[in-house]
């Protein structure tokens, strides 16, 4: 699968939340849906959500991705594994 064909699947499950609230509930769900997602395409890391509450308050997330004992970006494990 192209990089940039993950990349748009994830945006459109990010997409799909822009109007709700951005609390813990929602980024669990947001979480939930990438992690199956990537499990679709045989990847297998471990989400971490690691939104503070300033961040919270200004709209943005932060998922990390737990892989091989390292924390990194969804765009780091993206680059890892794709290249």
């Amino acid at each position: 699968m192209e990089k940039n064909e993950i990349y748009k699947d994830i945006k459109d499950i990010v997409d799909l939340y822009a109007f709700e609230f951005n609390t813990q509930d929602t980024r669990k769900e947001i979480g939930s849906r990438i992690l199956d997602y990537l499990s679709s395409i045989g990847a297998f890391p471990q989400l971490v959500d690691r939104t503070t509450p300033e961040m919270a308050d200004r709209g943005e997330i932060r998922h990390m991705i737990s892989f091989m004992g390292a924390e990194m970006s969804l765009d780091e494990y993206l680059n890892t594994i794709l290249e």
